[in-house]
């Protein structure tokens, strides 16, 4: 009698196991146990073994992947999973939002893809709060991704500008500086500069190159003059920087490589 019952229990169906239905939205989304790819969308799991599982839910680079500890008893249970918007997807609905215009819906779009994407977040949050006429929060946005790419010339255009309409000539002036300084036939115009006396003051003043132009302007800031410093240096980088800002890419740091890959459904 003991061996039949036994025999039977080893062979009972595989419907007798305990049910577990994963709902995932959206349906596209890869459903993935013990790290083994299940299904998309909706899947009903009924060879799982009693105990702990990993589930994780995958749904591409728009949607942030969403993994938890699966605990599996005696009953059927549903587990529902609704992936969130990832930085990716931020980063999108945020463009989209200043070609339209909705600088605070890009605003927020740009906040929430920061702590994914911060350098890529930083640079057009500035963007939305500059078209929108904030200055302040818009140079507070540059900052933040100056500490992350500094040598990017177009940036420090942009910082000029907006210091210019902050009030802040001197800081205006540094920012147009660093620009100018990173382009090739001006990067040394500063070297073996003169004491800013009259007599050389006098003798830039009767020349027109660009980089006679910028070692004028960097006296005048010795002396104290930052107005004219400052009209100086953002007229030697003329109207080079006067581009759509609403459709160029900035500069991003390089990724470092990858050789192998991970698995879809492992942890970076």
């Amino acid at each position: 009698m003991k061996n039949f019952l036994l025999a039977g229990l080893l062979s009972a169906p595989l419907w007798a196991q305990p049910v577990v239905t994963v709902e995932a939205k959206p349906s596209q989304s890869l459903i993935f146990v013990d790290r083994q790819l299940r299904g998309t969308g909706t899947v009903q799991l009924n060879d799982l073994t009693s105990g702990t599982h990993l589930l994780r839910v995958s749904g591409g680079e728009d949607w942030e992947t969403h993994q938890q500890q699966l605990k599996v008893g005696t009953q059927p249970q549903t587990v529902k999973v609704e992936l969130k918007p990832g930085a990716a997807k931020w980063l999108r609905l945020g463009r989209q939002a200043l070609l339209y215009g909705d600088w605070a819906e890009a605003v927020h779009s740009f906040k929430q893809a920061a702590p994914s994407r911060p350098v890529a977040a930083a640079w057009w949050e500035g963007v939305s709060h500059w078209r929108a006429g904030q200055n302040a929060a818009a140079l507070q946005s540059f900052r933040r991704y100056a500490q992350y790419m500094p040598a990017v010339p177009q940036l420090h255009w942009m910082m000029g500008q907006l210091n210019e309409k902050l009030g802040q000539p001197g800081a205006a002036f540094t920012a147009y500086k660093t620009a100018a300084l990173t382009q090739a036939e001006l990067s040394r115009a500063l070297d073996n500069l003169p004491k800013p006396t009259q007599h050389s003051i006098a003798l830039l003043r009767s020349k027109d190159s660009p980089v006679d132009r910028l070692r004028l302007a960097q006296l005048l800031m010795l002396k104290g003059d930052m107005k004219q410093a400052c009209a100086l240096a953002k007229g030697v980088l003329g109207d080079r920087y006067n581009q759509d800002w609403l459709h160029w890419d900035p500069p991003l740091p390089v990724p470092p490589p990858i050789e192998v890959a991970p698995p879809e459904d492992q942890e970076p």
